[in-house]
C-alpha cells in the first residue's frame, strides 16, 4: 500500500470518527493528533453567570498571646520537644516573643511493701519535674489549628503541654501582686 492511499485511508477513517463525535476542526490535523484540542480540552466550560457571587469572608482575627507550658521529668526530651516547638512557630512566621526554663520542682513518690513481706523498708523514688514556657504573638485565629494540631500529633512521652490565653508575665506574677498595676 503505498503512501497516498494510507493518507486517504486514514482520512476516510477520521471523517468517519467525526460523524460519531462531532468536531470541528481540520481533517488533516485529526490525522497527526487524533485528540482534536477543541474536543478533548481540560478547561472548564462556563455557562451563566457565576454560582457564588459574593466574597467569602477571610476571618482576621488575632489571639494576641498564647502563652505554651511544657512539662516532663526527662530533660532532654522537654528540650528537645521545646526545640521543635520554637521551629514550628518560627516557620510558620509567628513572632516567638519570650522563652526561658521553668524552676525545676522535685518530689518523691514512696511506696509501702505488702503486708506479707518481710521487709520493713519502703521504696522511695525521687523525681524532678522540668518546665519550659513559649510565648508567641499575634497567632491568626485560621493557622492557630493547624499550629495546634501540629504540636499536638508530635508529643513525646512523658511530656505535657498546656496552652493559655495569657502573657507571660501573668503567670510568672499574677496582677494582683504587681506593683502599680490595677487588676480588672
Amino acid at each position: 500500500m503505498n503512501f497516498a492511499r494510507r493518507l486517504t485511508s486514514k482520512v476516510n477513517w477520521f471523517d468517519r470518527i467525526s460523524l460519531r463525535f462531532p468536531c470541528s476542526g481540520n481533517a488533516q490535523l485529526k490525522i497527526f493528533y487524533p485528540y482534536h484540542a477543541k474536543c478533548h480540552s481540560t478547561e472548564t466550560r462556563r455557562r451563566g453567570p457565576p454560582m457564588v457571587t459574593d466574597e467569602v469572608p477571610v476571618d482576621t482575627t488575632k489571639y494576641s498571646d498564647v502563652l505554651i507550658k511544657l512539662n516532663g521529668y526527662d530533660p532532654a526530651v522537654l528540650t528537645s520537644f521545646y526545640h521543635y516547638v520554637d521551629q514550628a512557630a518560627r516557620s510558620m512566621k509567628f513572632d516567638v516573643t519570650k522563652k526561658f526554663n521553668l524552676a525545676t520542682e522535685a518530689f518523691s513518690v514512696t511506696l509501702a511493701n505488702p503486708p506479707h513481706f518481710f521487709r520493713e523498708k519502703n521504696m522511695q523514688y525521687n523525681f524532678k519535674n522540668h518546665g519550659r514556657m513559649i510565648q508567641i504573638e499575634s497567632i491568626p485565629s485560621e493557622m492557630a489549628d493547624i499550629f495546634l494540631q501540629c504540636v499536638q500529633k508530635n508529643i513525646p512521652p512523658g511530656v505535657s503541654v498546656q496552652f493559655e490565653l495569657k502573657k507571660w508575665q501573668d503567670f510568672v506574677s499574677p496582677p494582683s501582686q504587681r506593683s502599680g498595676e490595677a487588676v480588672y
